[in-house]
């Protein structure tokens, strides 16, 4: 694992599904694979630290965590600028959980060449975008800290034409969406993700697909855009 991650990785190395233009790896250096013009996702999977994971599930059955969107300066600790409440303090992991939030801007401000980073912390316990779909933003990262990951699908598994208005108000599992037998894919629990949408770059690539995971189950989001 590179040094200069300031996030925890092990030595494994990556591993690329060349043919879907998707990269998975459990080196986080392998994220600046997404700066390719071939390359649409990069999924970087890790362990979170127990204190991490703790605090996680905690935060998400007790309703500790306010639902948070605001734009923070790269190279500050966005953790103290989103308003979270002074009593969080005293609940273990929370300073943890803050420090691989700053983590996490930092790294992909710097990616980005970010000045300013869009953050979303939402806690939910439904389906927030429940259908197959492709953001209409660069690049958006997302990782998932207790609950089931976003859904993702492989770009030569989808009909990208029954995307949307394209399906006719059919679902997506009999719209002809995606083929007989093609799995939907989940991010794991802590994974962080890359998802290149469709303005990246004048619309270089057609952005990856995917969706919120079909489930009830609770789950702690968060999610970055490059503002400017």
């Amino acid at each position: 694992c590179s040094t200069a991650s300031p996030i925890a990785c092990n030595d494994e190395p990556s591993m690329t599904e060349a043919m879907t233009g998707q990269v998975s790896s459990r080196e986080f250096a392998a994220s600046e694979r997404i700066l390719e013009a071939e390359v649409e996702l990069v999924l970087v999977t890790r362990a979170l630290d127990d204190v991490i994971a703790a605090f996680a599930r905690q935060a998400v059955h007790e309703r500790l965590l306010p639902d948070v969107q605001d734009v923070v300066r790269a190279g500050t600790r966005a953790s103290l600028h989103l308003g979270f409440d002074a009593s969080l303090r005293a609940v273990p992991g929370f300073s943890a959980w803050c420090d691989d939030v700053d983590a996490l801007v930092d790294a992909y401000a710097l990616l980005m060449g970010a000045e300013e980073v869009g953050v979303r912390i939402a806690t939910l316990s439904r389906p927030m975008c429940p259908r197959f779909h492709v953001d209409q933003i660069g690049c958006r990262l997302l990782t998932t800290y207790h609950g089931p990951g976003t859904e993702y699908l492989h770009d030569q598994e989808v009909n990208r034409a029954l995307l949307g208005p394209g399906s006719d108000g059919r679902p997506d599992e009999t719209s002809g969406l995606r083929g007989p037998g093609v799995t939907v894919r989940r991010m794991p629990v802590g994974a962080v993700g890359g998802f290149k949408g469709g303005r990246w770059h004048e619309g270089q690539v057609q952005g990856v697909v995917h969706r919120s995971p079909h489930c009830d189950a609770p789950r702690l989001l968060l999610s970055l855009d490059r503002v400017s």
